[in-house]
């Protein structure tokens, strides 16, 4: 996914858009959409499964939910992803005495990425800017009248670590 796009909504909308593409669903004999919580369940198998064992958990998965799409059909839509996931799943994370590599499981570098962020945006307005923000899994809550200050701090922080402005919602 570019940059671009992720600066301009929900991520998981790419992946939605293909897999209930008429053609998609089609093509695997499914004629149900799955939902946004059913996807994110079905990436959290993959990214949360080792290497060896991902396909088979994403296919247990996909069963148990009465989808009719398999692994192999969802690695066929979106090669780039599963490459992606390949990849981090493959980044050595230390050697031990004897000169083996360990690897290190893909959530926890995306958790690691996420807590750095969080840690970079909460620096930022509780040290520096000296207002009170309160984190909540992947949230940020403070008050009303520090709104602002939180928006521009999220997307600055957001533009110096990744080079463009995460989409992010507002609630109030």
């Amino acid at each position: 996914m570019s940059k671009e796009f992720l600066a301009k909504g929900d991520p998981y909308q790419y992946f939605l858009k293909k897999i209930n593409s008429t053609h998609f669903k089609l093509s695997n004999g499914e004629f149900e959409d799955i939902s946004r919580d059913s996807l994110k369940s079905l990436l959290y198998t993959l990214i949360y499964s080792s290497s060896n064992s991902q396909e088979r958990n994403v296919n247990r998965y996909l069963k148990l939910t009465n989808q009719n799409y398999s692994y192999l059909s969802l690695k066929e839509e979106f090669p780039e992803f599963f490459k992606v996931i390949d990849s981090l799943k493959s980044i050595p994370f230390e050697s031990n005495q004897n000169g083996i590599e360990k690897k290190f499981p893909a959530h926890l570098l995306i958790f690691k990425e996420e807590s750095r962020f969080a840690r970079e945006i909460l620096e930022k307005s509780c040290l520096e800017e000296n207002f009170p923000v309160f984190p909540l899994h992947d949230s940020f809550i403070t008050t009303s009248d520090h709104y602002s200050d939180l928006e521009e701090i999220i997307c600055d922080t957001s533009h110096r670590l990744y080079d463009c402005v995460l989409a992010h919602k507002k609630k109030f």
